[in-house]
């Protein structure tokens, strides 16, 4: 159960980057794209990770 929690997370990760990138994008911030690039890639890492525990407690 907690992995469907950690693959949602991720996902919501991800989609606040979208968010950001697109703030950033915007405003021309270069700051705001930098934190919005971090925030995908740990969100990614989190969903991948949630991910491999579901379908190990699956299989």
């Amino acid at each position: 159960m907690r992995s469907i929690l950690k693959i949602m997370v991720g996902l919501a990760m991800l989609s606040g980057a979208i968010g950001l990138d697109y703030i950033g994008a915007s405003f021309q911030s270069l700051s705001v794209l930098v934190v919005s690039m971090i925030l995908a890639i740990a969100g990614t890492m989190v969903g991948i990770r949630g991910l491999m525990e579901f379908l190990g407690e699956r299989f």
